[in-house]
């Protein structure tokens, strides 16, 4: 099984709805042992929870083999949504106990179904890469052309 980390981040934790850049860097070793690393910047509008699940979404939906997969964020929202009641929600149709649609439901039961064959680490807090994503989410182009340094060394 591989160890995939996927690190998310966001360029404004601002919690009202607002159009910001967030993204994810994904690091994992490869069959033939390279390190393979990307880093995607997304563009969306929403809350800072939205888009931090927008990003996570997206970095699970590229993973094509079961993996042990650590998500790090600070975002207690989606690790706490994800560990306590995303199972009871899928369970209820994405539905909750109001009868109303879970917020995101969409993007929530997209998550459920790319989970299947994973294991999922939920790791909150400050991670190593948070300085160097928000540099890179704060440039004016928006592009995913720069590298991480030392030991952050890109090496895809």
């Amino acid at each position: 099984m591989y160890r995939v980390d996927i690190y998310l981040e966001s360029e404004s934790r601002y919690m009202g709805s607002r159009e910001r850049k967030t993204g994810y860097f994904m690091s994992c070793i490869l069959d033939n042992g390279q390190e393979y690393s990307d880093m995607k910047v997304i563009r969306t509008e929403g809350t800072w929870n939205h888009c931090m699940l927008e990003a996570m979404n997206e970095a699970l939906k590229r993973m094509k083999k079961p993996s042990e997969i650590h998500i790090h964020s600070e975002n207690g929202y989606i690790i706490d949504m994800f560990e306590n009641s995303l199972p009871a929600w899928a369970d209820n149709g994405f539905v909750n106990s109001k009868g109303n649609p879970v917020k995101d439901s969409e993007i929530w039961k997209s998550v459920w179904e790319t989970l299947s064959p994973h294991l999922i680490v939920m790791e909150r807090g400050p991670h190593e890469y948070s300085t160097w994503m928000k540099w890179r989410l704060g440039d004016e182009e928006g592009t995913d052309g720069g590298k991480p340094c030392g030991k952050h060394q890109n090496t895809a």
